[in-house]
């Protein structure tokens, strides 16, 4: 008689919806298509809403810190549920993992993930990346980044799983989309540009601010909120009404921000694998991005990249779209078949069903 499959956790901090818990909640669905019981763990109600809303098994619980009183809730948390496999993607959350393991049997898997944060390089993280059970990577970018980081570190294990996008990621309701610019009163024929992504100073804003500054007939729309939103509200003040601020929005309300846009731009430097210019790619929307990191990966040639820290090659990349709608309408539809082809969703699950059953 076959044994009932052990259990996945994936477990994060994150009490928004953001790039990651997008990420957790397609492993989620993949790993429970085959069968395997999964749980997810988040920091707060509005990340958990969406995941709920997908029928899945979440837990609501953001821990204070990363010493043992969390890891004996952790702990308790894997014998109840009888996990096999822990998937983290943060420091605080790898160490809570790995130090649940002295009262409890699992693996520990790190999805390694440097975006806004400097690297690991205090002593304990590093101790633990040699003792888990192997680490997954979302591009070659971050890979490198491990490696020349960490030359001393081999992992018992290593994947490259980028994020994958299924046939929901091409569409939007029209009605949604219709009611964007109405929303935000903005009139057609007034080219708009949506930036998507955590206001954190991380992500670039200032950058993008700067290049508004130099489209004046253009208008912002910023979807998204997080820690610095009252300073970059600020940095946006010298564009006047022509930056709307919509916060935090569902994920169908974000998609439809996106394919209401004329062009999408993102300016971090520092991107694993930007989920969010994914998203615009597949929905056919022209994007402009940095050229660094993992973007290009994500981007190649259905896109336009532009050096970090260069406002006015920004305006320029985007004025030049603006100005050009067949060419806007090429690299939209250029876009989401590289989205479709190299970065499909059965790929993204069928690495996971890897990691979790321990192959190599």
């Amino acid at each position: 008689m076959t044994s009932a499959p052990r259990g996945v956790l994936l477990l994060t901090q994150a009490s928004t919806w953001r790039g990651s818990v997008a990420s957790f909640r397609k492993i989620a669905v993949g790993l429970a298509r085959a069968g395997i019981p999964v749980t997810l763990q988040v920091g707060g109600g509005e990340a958990a809403a969406p995941l709920v809303a997908a029928g899945l098994a979440v837990r609501v619980h953001r821990y204070p810190g990363s010493g043992l009183g969390s890891a004996l809730d952790l702990a308790q948390q894997v014998r109840a549920l009888d996990v096999a496999t822990i998937i983290v993607d943060t420091p605080r959350d790898l160490r809570v993992a790995m130090l649940a393991k002295l009262r409890a049997s699992h693996r520990v898997v790190y999805r390694y993930n440097l975006s806004s944060r400097a690297d690991h390089d205090d002593l304990v993280t590093r101790a633990l990346l040699r003792r888990v059970h192997g680490v997954v990577f979302q591009s070659e970018a971050i890979r490198a980044a491990f490696h020349a980081a960490h030359p001393t570190v081999t992992p018992a294990r290593e994947w490259l799983i980028p994020n994958g996008y299924g046939a929901e990621a091409f569409e939007v309701a029209p009605d949604l989309v219709a009611g964007v610019r109405a929303g935000i009163a903005v009139p057609e024929g007034v080219p708009l540009i949506v930036v998507s992504a955590a206001l954190a100073l991380s992500k670039g804003f200032d950058l993008v601010f700067a290049a508004m500054s130099r489209l004046p007939t253009a208008h912002l729309l910023v979807v998204g909120d997080g820690e610095d939103a009252d300073l970059i509200r600020s940095l946006a003040a010298p564009l006047g009404d022509r930056v709307t601020f919509a916060g935090a929005l569902s994920p169908d309300e974000t998609r439809a921000a996106l394919a209401a846009a004329d062009v999408v731009v993102h300016g971090a430097e520092r991107e694993i694998f930007p989920n969010v210019i994914a998203e615009a790619m597949a929905l056919a929307r022209p994007v402009v991005a940095i050229n660094s990191w993992g973007t290009p990966e994500v981007v190649g040639e259905a896109g336009v990249l532009v050096p970090p820290g260069d406002a006015a090659a920004m305006a320029a990349a985007v004025g030049a779209l603006l100005a050009d709608p067949a060419r806007r309408a090429a690299l939209g539809a250029a876009a989401a078949e590289r989205i479709r082809d190299r970065f499909p969703l059965e790929r993204m699950e069928r690495g996971y069903l890897e990691v979790v059953r321990g192959e190599a």
